[in-house]
């Protein structure tokens, strides 16, 4: 099968845009470990002790799943009066995991930092993106357009640090802007936290300090994470009920952000997706354009063969598949 070039067909595909992990292994290949658990058992952050009790929870392994009821039971146990010590180990010991596993896997502002505004014009192309992935790339990138104050912003749609629940008056340019991208992050973000009173809120911060600034609220203890990078479908589900902000996206804008969709870097695991591919396949979209990597694992062809089926699942024909080389950033 032909690819087609991203050049010749980037002015039918204007609407809205996935971006999976594969977008973020780009940049730095220590995104190839997105299970940040086993990531933290190999490192050795986390031991056998509280690995054994997010089985006893049966629960993927998640460090916000098992962070929230570690925290619940505190709660309860202090109101009857019952010695909650073991309880605030347990938590201290997963939390400063998190952190150090963080640090461990996440690349540097300084490191990356010269290849940050590459992406901006093809992201550009598109009034609505939505990043599967928990890490800082796109929020690098907006902060970066910030300061180049162009014609055409990015809007995460947080009024300073709370998202504003009337999202679509972001959608209008205003005073010498000509166009806006909006910016959702379905899974959550390392940038995105809840309050233990369950309140969702952005950190604030500039790229180059907003990883520490990140850890140095999670050492506050005032908050809890707002991203999930594990866990099976179901699980990332009930991750995303618990969230105002998360299901204001799966459930309002997700599905209605078409006609025309690109998936880029996705690889549409059912398993761990589904719930992804059933928005999108109840929601408005007519057209779905797929990056493929020349390089992929499985071939062009087995690649394009599994997309395909996928797909036609949620009775998606008219599927176009574009080669994902420089060009795509270049010349966009």
């Amino acid at each position: 099968m032909t690819l087609k070039k991203w050049v010749d067909i980037k002015g039918d595909f204007t609407d809205a845009l996935l971006l999976g992990n594969g977008f973020s292994i780009e940049f730095h290949k220590g995104f190839e470990y997105s299970n940040l658990w086993e990531s933290a058992k190999y490192e050795g952050f986390i031991g056998d002790e509280i690995d054994e009790l997010a089985g006893i929870f049966s629960i993927a392994p998640n460090f916000e799943h098992l962070l929230r009821k570690l925290y619940t039971a505190e709660v309860v146990n202090k109101h009857l009066n019952i010695n909650e010590v073991l309880i605030q180990e347990a938590y201290e010991k997963l939390r400063k995991a998190l952190i150090e596993t963080v640090r461990k896997v996440h690349c540097k502002h300084n490191d990356i930092s010269e290849r940050l505004e590459e992406p901006i014009p093809f992201l550009k192309n598109f009034k609505t993106i939505f990043s599967l992935n928990y890490d800082l790339l796109i929020y690098w990138m907006i902060l970066i357009d910030i300061n180049n104050k162009t014609g055409h912003p990015f809007r995460d749609c947080f009024n300073k640090n709370r998202f504003e629940y009337n999202w679509e008056i972001y959608r209008t340019p205003y005073d010498y802007e000509t166009n806006r991208t909006l910016v959702f992050y379905p899974h959550g973000a390392l940038h995105l936290m809840q309050t233990k009173e369950e309140i969702d809120e952005k950190i604030i911060a500039e790229g180059s300090t907003l990883l520490e600034t990140i850890i140095g609220q999670w050492n506050k203890d005032t908050c809890l994470p707002l991203f999930v990078s594990e866990g099976n479908s179901e699980k990332k589900m009930q991750f995303i009920r618990r969230s105002k902000y998360l299901s204001t996206i799966y459930h309002e804008i997700l599905p209605k952000s078409g006609p025309t969709l690109v998936i880029l870097g996705w690889s549409m695991d059912i398993k761990v997706d589904a719930h992804i591919l059933k928005q999108i396949g109840k929601g408005n979209y007519e057209k779905i354009a797929i990056a493929v990597h020349r390089k992929t694992q499985k071939g062009i062809e087995t690649f394009i063969d599994e997309t395909k089926k996928k797909l036609a699942e949620y009775a998606f024909d008219d599927v176009t598949y574009f080669d994902l080389t420089s060009e795509v950033y270049n010349n966009s």
